[in-house]
């Protein structure tokens, strides 16, 4: 009997450092180290030897998520904190509880059928994990065929296109960002005369571009017939919106509204909302309803669908076929690999709607062959 007894909690222990081996290759899959891609292959093999001795449970499946899911969701975490203070963690833990129940479940199920268990659990991830927010829609960076797409950055297209990384991203005055913009446009004047438009990410100038419209002018000055595009806010009502906008001889030309709202940064899921508790996260901003609008632009003789960060990593709306300008946010993501991670979806969007997509980012991630490095 205490053979028996000891046997049975070596198998335990066993199942356990499998699970382990298992969590760590995932992570390390994310990370893009070298020889990361080897843990993309084969994260799940001890899982599945395991299985085949005895039936996964559903605790180990849901330690295995703490791992996991602790990991790929840090990025939440810290964001959380700078957004809402130590209590935002509360909102991280019950986000990584929700998704290790969901592994849980997994591993419970691959007693009866590893392929339908794990399909349904990966479907589940990237595409319905998000209903506690209020929208059917998933997490894509836990998409397990990310890792296998690049997030290299040396595409060479768009030559017309000129890209602006903000470096003062996160300044707080105003007017410091208007004329620092002024002097980075000026460069791209020198450096590229004959480029038809120049790119700015989203929220490069991060204010209410309504109180300052007097800077419109300013930016296009000796950019005659050049398009401006310009990641900014609007002041609509008693809240603001992540607006992009295209301006051309010293005139707003085109506005489009970001349709999708992220949830806890511009807004609070219902269930939040009845806890009282809409003020740990959007503060003194309101939410604002943004406006329908049509997300074509046309620079120099093409003609561009724009997509703004949510948009796209949640696939809120139908991509018509033409080329893509993508102005996204990456600081939101905090670290470097999970900024990579989410690069290689953007990699892997284009590749499903078979679209190229330019993407601009205030990290300074484009593929645009044609950049300007503002001096500080």
């Amino acid at each position: 009997m205490a053979l028996y007894q000891g046997r049975g909690c070596i198998a335990r222990g066993v199942l356990v450092i499998s699970s382990m081996i298992s969590a760590f290759l995932l992570m390390y899959a994310a990370i893009e180290l070298p020889g990361s891609m080897i843990g993309a292959l084969v994260w799940w093999v001890p899982l599945f030897m395991q299985s085949r001795y005895e039936k996964l449970s559903f605790w180990q499946g849901f330690f295995w998520g703490l791992i996991v899911f602790g990991f790929y969701l840090s990025w939440l975490g810290c964001m959380l904190v700078q957004h809402a203070g130590w209590r935002g963690l509360l909102v991280w833990a019950m986000s990584v509880v929700w998704f290790s129940s969901a592994s849980g479940l997994w591993f419970l199920g691959t007693g009866y059928s590893w392929i339908l268990s794990t399909v349904l659990f990966f479907l589940f991830l990237t595409r319905l994990s998000l209903l506690p927010c209020g929208v059917a829609e998933g997490y894509c960076l836990l998409n397990p065929i990310l890792p296998f797409f690049s997030s290299s950055c040396d595409e060479k297209i768009a030559n017309e296109l000129i890209f602006i990384q903000p470096w003062w991203y996160g300044n707080k005055n105003p007017m410091f960002v208007g004329y620092r913009m002024v002097d980075a446009l000026n460069d791209c004047i020198l450096q590229y005369p004959n480029a038809h438009a120049i790119v700015m990410p989203e929220s490069t100038f991060c204010f209410d571009l309504h109180e300052y419209e007097k800077f419109i002018s300013i930016w296009s000055d000796g950019l005659e017939g050049k398009t401006i595009l310009l990641g900014t806010h609007r002041k609509f009502g008693n809240g603001y919106l992540n607006s992009v906008v295209a301006i051309c001889d010293g005139k707003i030309q085109k506005v489009y509204d970001k349709q999708h709202l992220m949830p806890f940064v511009e807004r609070v899921p219902n269930c939040f909302e009845l806890l009282g508790c809409a003020h740990l996260f959007l503060k003194s901003r309101e939410q604002a309803i943004p406006q329908k609008g049509d997300d074509v632009f046309i620079i120099g003789q093409e003609s561009y669908q724009v997509f703004v960060c949510s948009e796209l990593f949640f696939q809120t709306k139908k991509v018509k076929g033409l080329p893509i300008i993508f102005l996204w946010n990456d600081a939101w993501l905090q670290f470097c690999w999970t900024q990579k991670l989410a690069l290689k979806f953007v990699h892997y969007f284009a590749w499903l709607h078979g679209v190229a997509v330019i993407h601009a980012s205030t990290q300074g991630r484009t593929n645009l062959c044609r950049c300007v490095q503002p001096c500080k």
